[in-house]
C-alpha cells in the first residue's frame, strides 16, 4: 500500500460512518484519528490559543473549536509519521466521497519534494502564468496552487511535507485550520482537476459552526510593510512574514492583473 488514509473525528460526535463504509467498498481501510474535544480538552485547547496572533492573521478571534480542529490535524500528521508509507490521505469525518481516488494516489511519485495535493471542491489560486509543475507530477491532473486551498476536508501529504510541518512546529501559533499561517514555504501546492471529495453545503451540522473570516477583505489582501513589524513583534520569523506579508500577497495582485490581460485578449 502506497498511501495510508487518517479519518479525524470528534469520538463523542463522530460522523463519518458512511464515508467509513464508502471507503471499505473502494478497498481502502482509514484509521480513525481522535481530534481533541472543545468542552473536555479546554486546558489543551487553551495553552495553544493566542488571540492576539489570530487577530492579526484573520481580523477576529479564532473558537476554540478551531484550535481543536488543527491539532487534529497535527495529531493525524504525527500518526502518518510513524507509518512507512510514502503518502497520506487526509480526511475530516464530515467530508463525501464523489469519487475514487486511488487511481491518483497509485501514480504518484516518491520525491524529496515536499508535496500538499488537494482533492476536494475548495477554492483557490492557480499559478499557471510563471511556474509550471515537478516534471513528476507533468502526466498527472494537477494545477499548481500559490498557496493552500481553502478548507481541510481532503488532501494528500507526502512524507517530505509532513516532516517540514512537524519541524516547523505551527502548534505554536495556530489561527486556522485551514490553513496555518506558519505554513513551511518550502511545500509545493496543487489542486486536482478532478474533484474526488466534497463537503456539505449546511453548516449546522458543523462542529465548528459558520466561520467570517475578514482577512480575505480587499485591505488585507495588499501588501504592508507595517504588517511585517506587527508580525516580527509577535515572534514570528521575519523572513517568513516577510514571505507572507510581501511576497506573497505581490504575487497575488500581478497574478490577477496578468489574468485579467489574459481575459481580455482572449475576448
Amino acid at each position: 500500500m502506497k498511501f495510508q488514509t487518517y479519518l479525524l473525528g470528534v469520538r463523542t460526535s463522530f460522523r463519518g460512518e458512511a464515508l467509513v463504509e464508502d471507503l471499505k467498498k473502494l478497498g481502502i481501510h482509514p484509521e480513525i484519528v481522535w481530534g481533541p474535544e472543545a468542552q473536555i480538552d479546554s486546558e489543551l485547547i487553551s495553552n495553544h490559543t493566542n488571540q492576539e496572533y489570530c487577530n492579526f492573521t484573520i481580523n477576529r478571534n479564532i473558537k476554540k473549536q478551531e484550535v481543536a480542529c488543527c491539532l487534529g490535524h497535527l495529531r493525524m500528521y504525527r500518526r502518518f509519521s510513524e507509518s512507512e508509507t510514502e503518502w497520506g490521505f487526509f480526511l475530516e469525518d464530515d467530508a463525501i466521497l464523489v469519487l475514487d481516488p486511488t487511481t491518483l494516489i497509485g501514480e504518484l511519485p516518491i520525491t524529496n519534494q515536499p508535496l500538499h495535493i488537494f482533492v476536494h471542491d475548495g477554492p483557490g489560486t492557480d499559478l499557471k502564468l510563471w511556474r509550471r509543475s515537478s516534471a513528476e507530477l507533468s502526466n498527472l491532473k494537477l494545477v499548481r496552487k500559490l498557496d493552500p486551498q481553502y478548507g481541510a476536508y481532503g488532501y494528500l501529504l507526502n512524507r517530505a511535507a509532513i516532516r517540514e510541518i512537524l519541524d516547523a512546529k505551527i502548534d505554536t501559533y495556530i489561527n486556522t485550520p485551514d490553513w496555518p499561517y506558519l505554513w513551511p514555504k518550502k511545500i509545493h501546492f496543487y489542486h486536482s482537476k478532478t474533484t474526488y471529495i466534497s463537503h456539505p453545503s449546511d453548516t449546522s451540522m458543523s462542529i465548528i459552526g459558520e466561520r467570517l473570516n475578514e482577512a480575505s477583505r480587499f485591505v488585507s489582501l495588499i501588501p504592508n510593510p507595517k504588517r511585517v513589524m506587527e508580525g516580527k513583534q509577535l515572534g514570528i520569523n521575519l523572513g517568513f512574514v516577510f514571505y507572507k506579508e510581501i511576497y506573497l500577497k505581490s504575487v497575488r495582485i500581478i497574478f490577477q492583473v496578468f489574468k485579467r490581460i489574459r481575459e481580455n485578449h482572449d475576448s
